[in-house]
């Protein structure tokens, strides 16, 4: 059998959104857990910042992370690639806010 890359969406698709506060439901849990021990890759692939990928998701267990919609990319600890905004960007924007 060969291995598989799974890519995870996270508001809707992994995270249940409707309560008041987000979860992952068990059963998402349990099966992205087999998927993995089956020797298959997960990773979250999302448009959250790291900051916003909050530790009850990080706790199901990923190989690695896109995140901040392709803004840096994690396999393991690993930080593969992290394009931040420009200190001018940043106080560009502030100034016009």
């Amino acid at each position: 059998m060969s291995k598989k890359i799974i890519f995870f969406d996270v508001d809707g698709t992994l995270v249940d959104v409707r309560p008041a506060r987000e979860y992952v439901p068990e059963s998402t849990i349990k099966a992205v857990r087999e998927t993995r021990k089956k020797g298959n890759l997960c990773f979250l692939c999302t448009g959250r910042s790291l900051a916003e990928i909050y530790p009850h998701i990080l706790d199901v267990g990923f190989d690695g992370i896109i995140g901040a919609g392709g803004g840096f990319v994690t396999i393991g600890e690993d930080m593969l690639y992290h394009k931040k905004v420009s200190d001018k960007d940043v106080h560009r924007d502030v100034e016009l806010f």
